[in-house]
């Protein structure tokens, strides 16, 4: 094997976990325990740290899924359910599982070393993903608003 092969199986075996982690599902009723899951979410929700992201819409949402999926249960297994209810569950958990995955990866905080204006020290800058696409979008916002201002020679 060569050595650019032995890397790259390094490399795969040390990411896969992690990529494995990151694609978990947040809530799973087919592995029992729903109210463990719940109680999980929500304080998770509660701490605003996990999911400090979310819109208020999509925490109402995944509340509301959290209680349709409780009242279709009812202390019940999932294969006591109609193949109706299961539907209604599975749907409710996909919206679930949708929406904090992609809250939590909004959520990730990223840290970057940044020369100061005007100094060659560095600093770090810490902001979630969510944080860094809200100042893209400004930013790029403002540049079009200043080039809107301004007219081409010629132009009435």
């Amino acid at each position: 094997m060569t050595t650019t092969r032995i890397l790259l199986c390094a490399f795969l075996a040390l990411m896969l976990p992690g990529l494995a982690l990151a694609n978990q599902p947040r809530v799973d009723v087919g592995a029992g325990a729903f109210e463990e899951q719940r109680g999980q979410v929500q304080a998770d929700l509660a701490d605003g740290e996990t999911y400090s992201e979310i819109s208020q819409a999509d925490r109402a949402a995944v509340i509301e899924a959290l209680g349709k999926m409780e009242s279709l249960l009812g202390g019940r297994p999932v294969s006591a359910l109609t193949e109706a209810e299961k539907v209604q569950l599975m749907n409710a958990q996909s919206l679930v599982n949708t929406r904090l995955t992609a809250a939590s990866e909004d959520s990730r905080l990223v840290c970057r070393r940044e020369a100061a204006v005007g100094s060659r020290l560095q600093r770090s800058q810490c902001l979630t993903v969510a944080q860094r696409r809200r100042q893209r979008e400004e930013s790029q916002e403002a540049i079009n608003a200043h080039n809107r201002g301004f007219k081409l020679i010629g132009e009435p």
